[in-house]
């Protein structure tokens, strides 16, 4: 009976080989060895969340909420796939109080989101997330700008970061004649600005109930350089003005005002975010979309716990899907440093491949024992950079023939020689 299994992937979900897999374990490892060393620690949350939580007015918003995956278990109760880590880490703080604080971390694992499908976007995928509670003020934003250019010079990515302040625009568009009820709505819309432009922005206002006036006076705001605006009397104006002013005055002083660029119209969908926020972007144009982003959210912890406290916080994301991308055509290699071939296969190939794993080396032998040519052809293939050819004369003399694959050139050295010679 033929099986009627269709044997595919859902869209928006990939099963990656080993040579796209080494790929992205690179810049796992990037990642991780910055967040180290930046004094981020690790952290796993868990994948399933009460729905209740992601749901919660503290959480993502209703704009995320669309694109939560919803189950129930065998329990009846209502269960949601998290959408993000940063909400998986307020409940962290708010389970465990006695953390000390500031508490830094990073976690990477997967996300899921039932939303729009496209380059660089799905709907199974991994983030990686850093986050900051109980640290105020924008020395820590700022040096969130430090990390996440260390990052990605070290992939070899040109990138910006766009930032902006969630209090300046609030206060803006405040300042603009919209009432209070509409601003969350309104900032939500002006966020699109870049992706869908101005004409389609402008009507999106207007279907919200926003009057030409205002429209104009929006942009006109928005156009001006922060330290020309006047607050009039409007007090989360004139935090976010002074907030703006202050990671400006940081960032020129440290350099990074060529990379790190000011945008009043980028708010991230995300109602959660208090004051500074940020994403990503490739210079190159080859993604439109962010590569990642974030932003100080000081209420969300807070309001979970509910203990009169405050828990300022920071934190970011980091697109692992649309980087890969843009890594795309970067050389693949392989992570087996040597291939041992032996013209017969017994213990003493064994004991060799063994003591050079002990010396710290990735080896495989090939086990096929067919011909010299057929190993060295799959060395090319796989980008192995070493093949160790043995025959009955280097095992006497308990050496090794080694073939550099990437210049053709072999020599006989013993064992222990290997290693300086392969460093």
């Amino acid at each position: 009976m033929k099986n009627d299994i269709k044997l595919k992937n859902l869209k928006g979900t990939v099963d990656y080989l080993p040579t796209e897999q080494l790929k992205r374990d690179r810049v796992f490892s990037i990642l991780k060895k910055t967040f180290e060393k930046y004094g981020f620690l690790p952290l796993d949350s868990s994948i399933l969340c009460p729905f209740e939580l992601l749901a919660s007015k503290y959480a993502g918003g209703a704009e995320i909420l669309k694109e939560v995956y919803k189950l129930k278990d065998q329990g009846d109760r209502d269960i949601g796939l998290r959408y993000d880590l940063t909400v998986p880490f307020s409940k962290v703080i708010a389970a465990n109080q006695n953390l000390s604080l500031p508490f830094r971390r990073y976690e990477i694992g997967k996300v899921f989101r039932d939303g729009p499908v496209k380059l660089g976007r799905m709907r199974e995928f991994y983030q990686c997330d850093i986050d900051v509670c109980g640290v105020k003020g924008r020395f820590v934003e700022v040096e969130f700008f430090l990390l996440t250019l260390e990052v990605f010079e070290q992939l070899n990515l040109d990138i910006e970061v766009k930032w902006n302040n969630r209090k300046y625009l609030s206060g803006l568009i405040e300042l603009a004649g919209v009432e209070q009820s509409l601003v969350p709505k309104t900032i939500l819309t002006i966020d699109k600005l870049e992706k869908i432009g101005q004409q389609q922005v402008e009507k999106e206002l207007v279907d919200l109930g926003l009057s030409k006036n205002q429209i104009e006076n929006i942009f006109k705001l928005t156009t001006l350089d922060p330290s020309e605006v006047d607050d009039c009397g409007i007090e989360i104006l004139r935090e976010g003005i002074s907030e703006v002013l202050e990671v400006m005055s940081l960032i020129k002083e440290l350099g990074i005002d060529d990379k790190c660029i000011f945008s009043s119209t980028l708010a991230r969908g995300l109602e959660i975010y208090t004051g500074t926020v940020w994403e990503i972007f490739d210079r190159t144009g080859k993604i439109s979309s962010s590569l990642g982003g974030g932003g100080r959210y000081d209420k969300i912890i807070g309001k979970f716990i509910d203990d009169g406290n405050e828990y300022p916080s920071v934190g970011m994301s980091f697109g692992i899907e649309p980087i890969s991308v843009l890594l795309e055509n970067n050389e693949k290699k392989s992570n087996i440093d040597v291939l041992i071939f032996a013209f017969e296969n017994n213990a003493n190939v064994l004991k060799i491949a063994k003591e050079l794993r002990d010396g710290g080396l990735n080896v495989i032998i090939d086990y096929k024992n067919t011909r010299l040519k057929k190993s060295l052809d799959y060395a090319n293939n796989e980008k192995i950079p070493y093949v160790a050819i043995l025959g009955e004369d280097e095992i006497k003399a308990n050496k090794i023939m080694l073939k550099n694959m990437n210049d053709s050139t072999q020599n006989l050295i013993s064992i222990n020689e290997i290693f300086n010679y392969i460093k």
